[in-house]
């Protein structure tokens, strides 16, 4: 449970410093605010980015699962900072990103060591070279098996992991 927390905390604190990185700039275009602004903004976005590798998952997934807090703090900026009471949507929204957050992240994953390549690569016997269609002809071959069920097939080279 304590790492639940130590998550969602690190989230909300990555949350926070990217609003704020993004805020300021919004602040110096749109309402006139001091060029100076851009500074801590540089700052701010400095430490969103160094919070991102702090995540205790893979990037893409933390990235992933992050977006979610993202959107729920963005809703309670437009609360608090803005000034605007979010609709009965926005709350809706915020609660269904924070439910594939939590999906994401806390949902039984396989260890990072396991990775499977999202493509395998066979390489064929008699030339040494590799090849990625070998999936893709044994699945036209399969769906064409259902297609054309009295078609003899030719023979393909076999292609070895």
């Amino acid at each position: 449970m304590e790492d639940v927390l130590k998550t969602i905390l690190l989230f909300i604190a990555t949350a926070i410093a990217e609003l704020v990185g993004c805020y300021l700039p919004y602040l110096w275009l749109r309402k006139e605010g001091s060029i100076w602004l851009l500074l801590p903004a540089a700052l701010s976005l400095g430490v969103f980015a160094w919070l991102l590798t702090l995540h205790p998952t893979a990037s893409g997934r933390g990235y992933a699962a992050y977006g979610g807090v993202y959107v729920a703090m963005a809703v309670l900026w437009l609360w608090v900072i803005d000034g605007v009471r979010p609709g009965r949507w926005d709350l809706i929204g915020a609660a269904v990103t924070l439910i594939g957050m939590a999906i994401i992240m806390f949902a039984p994953q396989p260890p990072e060591d396991s990775k499977t390549p999202n493509r395998k690569v066979f390489v064929n016997p008699q030339t040494g070279r590799r090849n990625l269609q070998c999936d893709r002809v044994a699945e036209i071959d399969l769906l064409d098996a259902f297609r054309y069920p009295y078609v003899q097939k030719k023979e393909t080279t076999p292609c070895q992991r």
